[in-house]
């Protein structure tokens, strides 16, 4: 009988702590602050595209000036390769013309990405930033494309 008693104390104990090991008390919070990216979600996409501009800029810079060579037959208008309407700015079609605005176009096509995805996310003051920053390095990228020589 004490056998049976002390083995069913030991089932209820086992029961008891499995109850409790599993209690949403004992789990992490379902929410936790947002203090950043987290994995797939807007922020992280924005994160990424920010970092594409990053590299475009420094891609930009380093386009040598001196290397002012003229476009060869099929080399792609430098015009197309601004990304605006501008009728003002029409820079040589130079190699390094073409690959200072091709790098700007890529630059804006990224900040077009960031303020749409902005968009969708109302209410959001870090992204709205984000198309901010991405927007002031298009203006700077397209200023590089028009005052190229």
């Amino acid at each position: 009988m004490k056998a049976a008693i002390a083995g069913l104390l030991a089932g209820a104990v086992c029961a008891g702590l499995i109850a409790c090991a599993s209690s949403p008390m004992q789990q992490a919070p379902a929410t936790s602050p947002h203090t950043g990216p987290m994995p797939g979600d807007s922020h992280e996409q924005i994160v990424q595209w920010m970092t594409d501009i990053d590299r475009a800029k420094t891609d930009q810079a380093a386009v040598p000036a001196s290397a002012a060579t003229s476009c060869g037959p099929g080399c792609e208008a430098v015009a197309d390769a601004v990304h605006t309407n501008d009728n003002t700015c029409s820079p040589p079609p130079t190699q390094t013309c073409t690959d200072v605005c091709k790098l700007g176009t890529t630059i804006c096509d990224t900040k077009d990405k960031i303020c749409n995805l902005a968009g969708q996310m109302h209410g959001d003051q870090w992204a709205a930033d984000k198309c901010t920053d991405a927007t002031a390095s298009c203006t700077s990228a397209h200023e590089k494309c028009c005052s190229c020589h």
